[in-house]
């Protein structure tokens, strides 16, 4: 029979300081700590994530959905109830927002979802069924750089392994036959009995061609280039020839784009690690500039493209690890600025500002450049790990030590913000700076233009990953020390309460019974609705231990060589569970 997917949504808003905005507990998504923070995403004017874990005995999480009319969040995908891996959102291809997901049946798999229950499909291509989507469930979100994939031409690069080639490149189009291997770079799988991967990463585009690294049985760690098909996928040169079981590699890294190319930081045998750039050409990858003679290099990190100009940090003997710039009009590569004299720099937090770039050193200075000498200067000293600059209002706003700091970009107008004591920022929601502070009894405030500071009342609410801003809101997974359920809180203008969501999606739920129940290991799956579905029973944690077609409507099973203990019975019909029952072996 036919059930509408009905969330009932438990609601309740905290008073707050500040008259119209304020925070609010949406609905409830998790009861347990062991799921990963939510991957948010924006797609088609709505908020995905993945949640569910716990709530009415689902053990996995599942992806949800939030269209921001007022509506409870809800989830409009079982891909595996009591069990499943948490989709993490990545990207959108081809007007699909694309995911990945594990279930009994298919594994961890690539999806794609236009948002509904009948829109959602796991690609499998079968000459290219890969067992593994290689991310990172906390390096998804906005505040995390995943290195595992890329998007070119409105296709989906990334990382992901089978059982055949290892771990490879592979590519989609976000469709079943468009999701396939585009490049074996170690065609030796296995050695001494183990599998070999190429272990590609680091993946970004720059114009037409997306750069990786990865290593194979004849060349250690180097650069690779691919325009999206396997003819234009090769290695653009082997910058320190030697192989993974050799000490030699060039290890490049600190990828970024500048000037129609990619620039980076390598190793060769005779120059040690300087800047490199490549535009995809054997002969077009070529060192910038030997800034530090001889093998020890000077290591160049912190790269950032602006205004025509390539700002990174190098060392060398007479001036330490300082910074400097690539000129794109001139080709120049010279010394900036000797930041700190008889010392060394660390660069970090590059922010454009009032046409400057702004920029911390060593985590107790903030400076600004226009790009020349003179106008390399100091703005303020005696910080104290100062991150998180953000721009609001026409300032510059950071954390130092914590606290919530202001900035016009002079010396006198960079001050710490009274009564944000415990703060950094965050970005602007209805107007005004969001703040939040990890230790601070209640979490969130909001600051104006002139720096009026209102609380938000949230002292019992813990926040689980990232805060991300969707319209004119933040958004968060929270927990309560009051009653240790994860939620999804809102801060924005006080909304209307969310109403239960009805008739969104329509799933089949088929009517069936085991018995005997306990078991000592057979017993009969009786349903009438048992054309085209398959059984598959699971443990407690998560893994499919038998699978068996159902044969008509009184299907015997025999799972005696399982030991005892409680297990789930889910009935499939094609990728969809349609069913759920717990069973115990005895």
């Amino acid at each position: 029979m036919k059930k509408t997917l009905a969330i009932l949504c438990a609601f309740a808003a905290f008073q707050a300081t500040q008259a119209q905005v304020t925070i609010q507990r949406l609905v409830d998504i998790n009861i347990s700590s062991m799921h990963c923070s939510p991957t948010f995403r924006e797609y088609n004017n709505a908020l995905f994530f993945d949640a569910g874990f716990g709530l009415n005995g689902n053990i996995g999480t599942e992806p949800w959905v939030y269209r921001q009319t007022n509506d409870c969040p809800y989830g409009f995908y079982r891909t595996a109830p009591a069990f499943s891996l948490s989709p993490i959102f990545f990207t959108t291809i081809n007007n699909k927002l694309l995911f990945t997901a594990t279930d009994p049946v298919n594994g961890n798999k690539l999806w794609t979802t236009d948002g509904t229950a009948a829109g959602t499909t796991v690609l499998k291509n079968p000459s290219a069924n890969y067992n593994t989507v290689l991310v990172n469930c906390f390096s998804s979100g906005p505040a995390y750089s995943n290195t595992q994939f890329a998007v070119l031409n409105n296709k989906f690069i990334f990382n992901a392994k089978d059982s055949i080639h290892g771990e490879e490149v592979f590519i989609s189009d976000a469709t079943g036959p468009g999701t396939q291997l585009l490049i074996d770079v170690d065609t030796a799988h296995f050695g001494n009995g183990s599998p070999v991967f190429s272990s590609p990463t680091d993946f970004i585009t720059v114009g037409n061609n997306v750069f990786f690294k990865a290593q194979n049985i004849k060349y250690s760690y180097e650069l690779w280039v691919t325009d999206g098909t396997p003819a234009g996928s090769k290695l653009t040169k082997d910058i320190y020839p030697g192989n993974r079981f050799q000490s030699g590699y060039s290890g490049p890294s600190y990828f970024t784009a500048f000037n129609q190319k990619l620039y980076f930081s390598a190793s060769d045998s005779i120059h040690g690690l300087e800047l490199w750039m490549s535009d995809g050409s054997t002969a077009g990858t070529v060192m910038v500039s030997d800034i530090n003679t001889g093998i020890a290099g000077s290591a160049p990190d912190a790269l950032y493209a602006y205004k025509g100009k390539l700002y990174f940090a190098a060392t060398t003997a007479a001036n330490g690890h300082e910074l400097w710039t690539t000129d794109s009009a001139t080709g120049t590569t010279a010394l900036l600025k000797d930041l700190t004299a008889g010392g060394n720099s660390l660069i970090t937090e590059y922010t454009p500002y009032n046409g400057k770039l702004y920029f911390v050193n060593n985590g107790s200075e903030l400076w600004s450049t226009d790009g020349t000498t003179a106008g390399t200067v100091l703005v303020k000293s005696g910080l104290s790990s100062a991150s998180r600059l953000a721009l609001f209002g026409g300032k510059l706003y950071f954390e130092s030590l914590g606290d919530l700091w202001v900035s016009d970009g002079t010396t006198a107008g960079t001050l710490a913000v009274v009564g944000a004591t415990g703060f950094s920022p965050r970005f602007d929601v209805s107007g005004k700076l969001l703040c939040f502070g990890f230790s601070a009894t209640n979490k969130f405030l909001l600051c104006d233009s002139n720096q009026q500071i209102n609380t938000i009342a949230a002292s019992n609410v813990s926040p689980y990953g990232d805060i991300v801003k969707f319209g004119n809101a933040a958004y968060f997974e929270g927990n309560s020390t009051s009653g240790g359920i994860y939620a999804l809180y809102r801060i924005g203008e006080t909304i209307t309460n969310c109403t239960p969501v009805s008739s969104i999606e329509s799933v089949e739920h088929i009517q069936f019974t085991v018995y005997p129940n306990p078991t000592a290991g057979r017993f009969v799956l009786e349903t009438t609705a048992y054309q085209g579905k398959h059984m598959a029973l699971c443990n407690t944690i998560g893994q499919t231990v038998y699978t068996q077609t159902l044969s008509n409507s009184q299907t015997p099973i025999d799972i005696s060589h399982q030991p005892s203990g409680l297990y789930f019975i889910h009935i499939y019909e094609g990728n969809k569970v349609v069913g759920t029952q717990k069973i115990a072996i005895e």
